[in-house]
């Protein structure tokens, strides 16, 4: 099974889905320095005027045709914006941060866990540069949904110390997830419920 596939395909189906899989496991580690620590990052506040570019390219992570949103638009972009780079983190570092708690729901960031101590008991390894463009924001009150393309042709995978060719790893095009998400009440942020495969983008 191809590692990327099974990162986006499983682990993305990540989350209280109905009909996913409770065990999903994400793929072997990109290459990241096994001895990067998950620093937990400072979850920014969404900006009023905007979305907030948040590519980084010592993490290794960029966001592509950011889109010019305001008001909630923009607040559920810059979420799933900081869920993604968190999403990457945890594949480098095969850790995941206390941040997350603020980013996904319970069940969600079950997965993600699942998928971290799955990566490290494979001895995988993550690496290289993740392209993400976030899209197809609607904003029903308090509910949201977005599409997420991701690009893993920039990432390297090895397994037990074995490089995996693209096909092996499932990086042979660009995947997309789809997201649902609830706002938090009284607050600014939104929290992603459920990441589903959607096939490629």
């Amino acid at each position: 099974m191809s590692r990327l596939g099974v990162v986006v395909g499983s682990v993305m189906c990540v989350g209280a889905l109905v009909g996913c899989s409770s065990a999903a496991t994400e793929p072997p580690g990109l290459t990241a320095s096994p001895t990067l620590s998950a620093t937990p990052t400072s979850t920014p506040t969404p900006m009023p005027t905007g979305v907030i570019e948040t590519s980084d390219t010592d993490l290794g992570i960029v966001f592509e045709d950011v889109p010019d949103l305001a008001g909630d638009e923009a607040e559920v972009y810059n979420w799933v914006a900081v869920y993604e780079k968190e999403f990457w983190r945890i594949l480098t570092t095969n850790t995941v941060a206390p941040t997350v708690d603020m980013l996904a729901s319970p069940e969600l960031k079950a997965t993600l866990d699942a998928l971290a101590q799955s990566n490290a008991d494979d001895k995988s390894v993550i690496d290289g540069t993740l392209h993400v463009r976030v899209s197809l924001i609607d904003v029903q009150g308090d509910s949201a949904t977005a599409s997420v393309c991701r690009d893993f042709t920039a990432v390297t995978v090895t397994e037990d110390g074995r490089l995996l060719s693209p096909e092996e790893a499932g990086a042979t095009q660009p995947l997309r997830r789809d997201m649902t998400l609830l706002r938090v009440p009284a607050e600014s942020r939104w929290i992603v419920q459920t990441s589903t495969n959607a096939g490629s983008c």
